[in-house]
């Protein structure tokens, strides 16, 4: 893991789909249910919300995490209980009444400023968060949310092998977009019974020669057609290459 210098935190950047589009009278409800499910899924994962320092941003929020032991936890369980406790939410909802998230994470030297919060990881977690790229993969998925990573944030947990994720459930996608120029690694949910981290290890060691795990890159996804993205020598749709060499 690269060594992060003393101020380090975890920037989660989230934002509720398509809120505009919602009538105004709906907003406040959005807001209410918005906040219950994140400090629900952060109660379930056993992470300390009252250490958070949150910057609501009315259809979303930006929130700093001290960064500590648990960091990974916040890509596991906390980005777990989230999904499960928005499909609990949904589960009796009409499509446009429905509760769907694009979540963005960064970590780095961040602080509390005058205004919010001063650092490269506050804007990086929020423009990976309101790129394209993150629209267009929400927009094409069933699940009630997409997740972002940087590519330090990446590195250091899941290619380190700190959380239970297999890098093949990740895609690395370019964002090109005005004043925006990035790589982001993209997940979304899957169904996967719940492991620890000595488990997730033990599976990673167990398979067999040669199954060594697949990097998944969209060089630039430009559009979207049928919620397929078309990415080159293979036809991408996230998560999984068809007519390439990689599977999900």
């Amino acid at each position: 893991m690269t060594s992060l210098i003393a101020g380090s935190r975890l920037l989660i950047a989230v934002d509720v789909e398509s809120y505009s589009k919602r009538l105004v009278s709906e907003h406040a409800q959005i807001q209410d249910d918005l906040n219950r499910l994140i400090i629900a899924a952060a109660n379930q994962a056993r992470l300390p919300y009252d250490d958070w320092i949150v910057q609501p941003q009315g259809d979303g929020q930006l929130i700093m995490v001290p960064i500590d032991d648990a960091e990974p936890r916040y890509i596991d369980e906390f980005m777990r209980h989230l999904d499960s406790g928005l499909n609990r939410h949904n589960r009796n909802l009409v499509p446009e009444a429905k509760l769907r998230l694009r979540v963005a994470m960064d970590h780095g030297p961040a602080d509390v400023a005058a205004n919010g919060f001063a650092g490269d990881p506050p804007i990086t977690a929020c423009r990976l968060r309101d790129s394209d790229v993150c629209r267009e993969a929400l927009a094409v998925t069933d699940a009630p949310l997409v997740l972002i990573l940087s590519p330090g944030l990446y590195r250091d947990l899941v290619t380190a092998e700190r959380t239970t994720h297999d890098v093949t459930e990740f895609v690395e996608v370019d964002i090109d977009e005005l004043k925006v120029a990035m790589t982001g690694w993209l997940w979304r949910p899957r169904e996967r019974k719940a492991e620890s981290l000595s488990e997730a290890r033990n599976r990673r060691n167990s398979r067999p020669a040669g199954a060594a795990s697949f990097h998944q890159k969209a060089d630039v996804i430009n559009n979207v057609n049928d919620g397929v993205h078309h990415t080159g020598p293979g036809t991408l749709v996230f998560g999984t290459v068809v007519n390439g060499s990689g599977h999900e």
